[in-house]
């Protein structure tokens, strides 16, 4: 997973070396360990690692995981540093929550240098007429805190489509750093027609919050 990140420094291993893997999950076994998760019938996990950091590949399927109130259905996971158009890939049927409800996930991930671009698309809400379009990355400033940004994304719900980032400008971020005490929101933007959301604000510990919505 580090090798997706070209500051990412695995250790030395010695040439021409691998492990392919197949293993079928039973939840009975899952459920030892972790007693709140529940796993579908036929799920597995293959892959294989070689010494060479980019020769890593990873497939994930289960028709279904519960965790306490929380339930996907069609899960599938797959991580291929080798792939020049994605790295990750998931998709997922159906997530269903006493929040919200979502249906066909959708997420791919390619990292060029340092920044990682992740695309996102899935429907929600009660008849799944709300949509979604994501688009973001994530990347390490020269702070080395971390930074995820928006570009040009679309959001309609309730009818309504919501443009974010629709200037294509290189605010619209949060960086952070790795303790979650200093936040800094830089001026994220939503606009549909003539209404605009902007959110922006610095917290610091638990001593300081200036957030503007």
């Amino acid at each position: 997973m580090g090798s997706l990140y070209t500051n990412y420094k695995p250790l030395a291993v010695k040439e021409d070396q691998y492990i392919d893997f197949n293993f079928r999950i039973y939840n009975k076994i899952v459920e030892v360990f972790y007693p709140n998760i529940k796993l579908g019938s036929n799920t597995y996990i293959r892959g294989r690692v070689e010494n060479n950091e980019k020769a890593f590949n990873l497939t994930f399927k289960s028709p279904e995981i519960k965790l306490f109130n929380y339930f996907a259905k069609n899960i599938e996971l797959q991580i291929d540093n080798d792939n020049p158009l994605f790295n990750t890939l998931v998709d997922i049927d159906s997530v269903s929550t006493k929040y919200y409800n979502l249906s066909k996930f959708n997420m791919v991930n390619v990292t060029l240098n340092d920044t990682m671009f992740v695309r996102s698309e899935f429907v929600g809400g009660k008849t799944n007429k709300d949509v979604y379009n994501l688009n973001l990355y994530h990347t390490f400033n020269k702070n080395n805190k971390s930074v995820i940004g928006l570009k040009h994304s679309d959001v309609t719900f309730r009818n309504n489509t919501w443009q974010i980032n629709k200037n294509r400008d290189t605010l619209n971020k949060i960086e952070f750093d790795k303790g979650f005490k200093n936040i800094d929101i830089s001026r994220i933007l939503m606009n549909h027609e003539n209404e605009q959301i902007e959110l922006s604000g610095i917290l610091k510990d638990s001593t300081y919050k200036d957030i503007h919505l």
